[in-house]
């Protein structure tokens, strides 16, 4: 017994230090976790990972750029200082209101977004694009990317959906009417031009 006291007693230390955890878990880096999550599931993945708390709800999708709003700020400083204009703000961030009556203070709000893989592909040495059908009338006729209108869908929706504005929207799409009240479900309206 003496002998086993002699060969386990040293090693006693080391078993000790083995086993105990650290004061303070190490934390991954948003910078590694983003390179990791880009990697392995795509840059779309790793902008929605990478999104600050708390966020304003119903942001786009497809953010990458924030603002923390602080005190006196309004939609039209903080689209002005992100350099965007006040209808991407209002796109990007619909729960904001139309009049930026509920933009809440100490939350982060969209300020820009990546693109998104709904829009068809288009050639540079194409010409025209195979337009769909039906279309509502009056679309633009160098339309390059088009949008099913589904129930539930506003200009808002859709701009979110397409990384455009509502005003883009409304002029490719004159029969949609300057307030766009006049959005026909099950029809393709223009959501990109060539």
């Amino acid at each position: 017994m003496h002998l086993l006291n002699l060969l386990i007693l040293p090693l006693l230390p080391l078993l000790t230090t083995a086993q105990t955890e650290p004061s303070t878990p190490p934390t991954p880096t948003p910078t590694t976790l983003q390179t990791v999550i880009s990697a392995a599931a795509g840059p779309a993945i790793a902008a929605a990972a990478a999104a600050p708390s708390p966020t304003q709800p119903g942001i786009a999708a497809n953010c990458n750029a924030f603002h923390l709003v602080s005190s006196g700020e309004t939609c039209t400083t903080i689209a002005a200082a992100a350099g965007i204009s006040l209808a991407n703000f209002y796109a990007w961030n619909p729960s904001v209101g139309t009049g930026c009556d509920t933009l809440w203070l100490g939350y982060y709000v969209c300020t820009g977004v990546s693109p998104t893989s709904t829009r068809p592909a288009t050639s540079t040495t194409a010409t025209a694009v195979a337009t769909p059908s039906p279309t509502q009338s009056g679309m633009v006729g160098n339309c390059g990317a088009f949008y099913l209108v589904a129930t539930g869908d506003t200009c808002t929706t859709i701009a979110q959906k397409e990384g455009v504005s509502v005003q883009n929207i409304i002029s490719w799409n004159p029969a949609v009417g300057t307030g766009c009240t006049n959005l026909w479900w099950g029809y393709y309206i223009c959501v990109g031009t060539l």
